[in-house]
């Protein structure tokens, strides 16, 4: 494996060991050896130290840069007599080869040694420290780095997961790890069971299993996050906002944004090298991400994981939703709505995201897939006009072809579930069940709901709303009771046999006339007939039951039994 010189810097560095780099910092190396008789037939990209302890390095300057040094030292001291007898040998630092800049030169000596040469090399300022100690520590450096590459490389050939190569990387960093995906949804956390005690944050991620909505605005808010690498590599950031700094490395696979890491500072401090260190990691992880797509996040909004925390009811307390809700300006007691679709509807991943981006950008909803089936809620609150939304959702779901269920109003953002469920209703009532009114209809229905008006849904019709199902709705339960047939009234049954034998339109025009309160302009209306003609059906009807449609009671028990008897029919 190549590691860089600021990474022995800096790994010199933890071990308490100080050192400069003149040269090229960035000049990758794949290991240490000594130096041969023969340095151009050796590999390249090695460090090649001067196996002896350098005391006054400038005696190993060139004969011509230091015309008034003198060539020899003594026999005790080193190997070789002069710098020529070293030169002849190969072992020189004149040598040509060691110039080129594939070569580095590693030196130890005290703080104060001055160096007259042309090259890469490491310089272990540390007196204490002999070459050879040096030359061991830096191949315990190396032995460190190729068995981690080989740990990642065993993780990707096998059954990996994300989970293994966050706590990998834990265990070589000493600092929590994380990664999340593109929407903030967690993907992986090391394992340490201190995490939820650091921040609320960990705890959060632990508990929840997303980084919390506010957490992300202070974030995005930052002029660190704003002004981040863009070629995703990975970056130093240290926000106000948050107590410690931490290392970000994005992942991008055919340059979409598909997750993040961090590593956090808590435990040990960064140095200078921990940066591009990550990014050599971060190669591996960008290829597990590039084989492993289906763990990041469907749609990337912040939202969903907290909507999904919502509807779960994993997520009850007030305080905590509404510092949830505080970023889109939303509040726990502000009115709401809620949209519902069908998973069976919308089975083509093209229309999924399609759908849901649309529905985003309608009035500021907030969708997001619940157990495939797409949910929509709009802050009612910041709509000027409820009807125009409602005209809007059926133009958008015409356009695409599909069916949804609209609830009623609701006040307190933590009943969104029990209103997904009145949405639902809606939307199954809706495709098989006569609605009380067909208001939300697109104005090119109007004339076949003119001519269908009291029967069953046109099949133009994309918004069912619960506000007119709730009471078909409410007989579809009593019908599912064992003695229904008992609570509908008998004379129910009868008109209806009357109808059919004699052709008449008795039953359906009393079901019209109690619901329009018995106002014979409008029933008349509504059945497009002369008021004198419903006038003697409503005789008719009234001689042929004997019902007394002057008292209330029996006007509701008559009207819950129309609806229950013709849903029973189906």
């Amino acid at each position: 494996m190549k590691i860089s010189l600021s990474i022995l810097q800096k790994e010199l560095r933890r071990m308490g060991i100080g050192s400069e780099i003149r040269g090229d910092a960035g000049l990758e190396l794949e290991g240490i050896q000594l130096l041969t008789g023969d340095p151009a037939a050796a590999q390249k990209h090695m460090i090649y130290p001067v196996f002896a302890e350098i005391v006054n390095l400038e005696q190993y300057g060139s004969a011509d840069d230091n015309p008034e040094k003198e060539d020899t030292v003594d026999d005790d001291s080193q190997k070789g007599d002069t710098a020529d007898d070293r030169k002849r040998d190969g072992s020189g630092i004149d040598d040509p080869a060691m110039n080129a800049p594939e070569f580095c030169l590693l030196v130890a000596g005290d703080e104060d040694m001055n160096l007259d040469f042309k090259g890469n090399y490491l310089i272990i300022k540390d007196s204490a420290v002999t070459l050879p100690r040096a030359c061991n520590m830096i191949l315990e450096i190396f032995s460190k780095y190729n068995e981690m590459e080989k740990r990642f490389l065993e993780l990707l050939a096998g059954d990996s997961n994300m989970q293994k190569l966050v706590n990998l990387l834990a265990d070589f960093y000493g600092n929590p790890v994380y990664s999340i995906d593109a929407s903030y949804n967690l993907l992986a956390i090391n394992e340490d069971p201190e995490l939820p005690f650091i921040s609320q944050t960990f705890k959060r991620l632990k508990e929840h299993g997303y980084m919390p909505l506010n957490t992300i605005l202070s974030l995005m808010e930052s002029e660190e996050w704003k002004t981040a690498n863009p070629d995703g590599r990975t970056i130093y950031m240290d926000i106000p906002q948050f107590y410690c700094p931490f290392l970000r490395c994005e992942y991008r696979v055919e340059h979409v944004l598909q997750a993040y890491l961090f590593v956090i500072g808590i435990n040990t401090r960064f140095l200078p090298g921990d940066e591009e260190l990550l990014d050599i990691w971060s190669d591996y992880i960008r290829l597990f991400f590039s084989r492993h797509l289906e763990q990041v996040s469907f749609s990337g909004f912040y939202h969903e994981h907290f909507f999904h925390d919502i509807m779960d009811g994993t997520l009850t307390y007030n305080q905590q939703i509404q510092e949830q809700l505080h970023p889109i300006g939303w509040h726990l007691g502000d009115l709401y709505c809620v949209l519902f679709i069908s998973a069976d509807q919308i089975t083509n991943g093209s229309l999924r995201g399609i759908l849901f981006q649309r529905l985003a950008y309608l009035k500021e909803g907030k969708p997001l897939y619940y157990h495939d089936d797409l949910h929509c809620v709009f802050h009612l609150d910041q709509v000027t006009d409820a009807a125009d939304l409602k005209k809007e959702l059926s133009i958008l779901l015409r356009q695409i072809g599909v069916k949804a269920g609209l609830s009623e109003p609701y006040r307190g953002f933590k009943r969104m579930k029990e209103f997904s469920g009145q949405a639902m209703h809606a939307l199954e009532a809706g495709k098989r069940l006569p609605a009380q009114a067909g208001k939300y209809t697109l104005p090119d229905d109007e004339q076949y709901m003119a001519s269908e008006r009291g029967r069953y849904n046109p099949p133009h019709q994309f918004l069912f709303a619960y506000e007119d199902y709730v009471i078909p709705y409410l007989f579809q339960m009593i019908n599912t009771l064992p003695e229904t047939g008992s609570f509908i009234h008998e004379s129910i049954r009868f008109l209806d046999n009357y109808d059919k034998e004699h052709h008449t339109d008795y039953l359906r025009t009393l079901r019209i006339y109690l619901r329009c309160e018995r106002n014979l302009v409008k029933t008349a209306k509504e059945l497009y007939i002369h008021r004198n003609t419903l006038v003697y059906r409503v005789q008719q009807i009234s001689q042929m039951t004997n019902l007394d449609l002057d008292q209330w009671i029996t006007r509701l028990r008559i009207q819950l039994s129309i609806e229950s008897y013709l849903m029973e029919k189906g």
